[in-house]
């Protein structure tokens, strides 16, 4: 177990979820005390004036009290994770290392907000990210990517019970053309939203991939009777429809923006139909 630090405050998002989580690690493992934590919108204006708070909204704020100095982001997590394990840290630091792993991390900070969107957020004061064009773009090409692979392990027991040809790229192809339908729809409706939106569609596509991801594993070991996977395959993309109107109405995006999901999922389902009725 780390030892503790004190006299630290760390600052976190009261309106993410992800920040909890790693939080209440931080916590449970022994490395900071439940004092430290305090939320960016309601900390004491006092610790405003000794931290960027503009920066503080993209990279957590970690502020040692006694010298009034903070640390930021990746640092910061590595900092409380491994300030007893110099080695390790001075390892993570290690350039391509260190640049990967901040890759990451700005990755997930910049789009946090589309990860668990919510309305209503706290008045006290926004924590809201910068948003970073280029982050947002590898974020949902990497979700197309992602998605694609789940899919083909997926569909290729259904497609050999119906004596479907199964075709690599077929998926690749689907999942990226969604995004290029979509944002085309988007583009047209609400152009000032169109990032925000391709970013909420994405996640709800990454969800679908983490709901099929245990029933692939489980098909590795054990036979799976068809007619299961094509109700949980069903099943998922229930939660789908139902989590992309929910996102819609969070964004105050028209449903035609759902009409237009359902209607490039029912045509892509005609075209891999139409080799059965030639």
């Amino acid at each position: 177990m780390n030892g503790m630090l004190k006299e630290y405050k760390l600052l976190i998002d009261k309106d993410c979820p992800l920040c909890q989580i790693y939080g209440n690690h931080f916590v449970r493992k022994g490395c900071l005390d439940s004092s430290a934590m305090e939320y960016y919108q309601t900390i004491e204006p006092k610790f405003c004036r000794d931290v960027d708070m503009e920066r503080a909204k993209s990279e957590i704020a970690f502020h040692h009290i006694p010298s009034n100095k903070t640390i930021y982001g990746l640092d910061a997590l590595l900092y409380i994770n491994f300030h007893d394990k110099p080695k390790i840290l001075k390892l993570f630091h290690l350039f391509p290392i260190h640049n990967f792993l901040q890759f990451l991390y700005f990755l997930i900070s910049y789009n946090r907000k589309i990860f668990y969107p919510v309305k209503g957020c706290s008045k006290e004061r926004t924590c809201t990210p910068k948003f970073h064009q280029n982050y947002r773009w590898a974020f949902i090409l990497f979700v197309a990517i992602f998605t694609g692979f789940i899919l083909n392990v997926s569909l290729m027991p259904i497609y050999a019970t119906f004596n479907f040809e199964h075709v690599w790229h077929r998926e690749f192809l689907i999942c990226f053309g969604q995004i290029a339908w979509q944002g085309a729809v988007i583009y047209f409706l609400h152009s000032e939203k169109k990032l925000d939106y391709l970013g909420n569609m994405s996640t709800v596509s990454f969800l679908g991939g983490i709901l099929l991801f245990p029933i692939i594993t489980i098909q590795t070991l054990i036979s799976i009777p068809i007619f299961f996977l094509i109700f949980y395959f069903g099943c998922v993309v229930s939660f789908m429809l139902w989590e992309h109107i929910r996102r819609c109405k969070l964004l105050d995006i028209s449903l035609y923006m759902t009409f237009s999901w359902i209607t490039f999922r029912i045509f892509i389902l005609f075209i891999i139909l139409i080799p059965i009725f030639i």
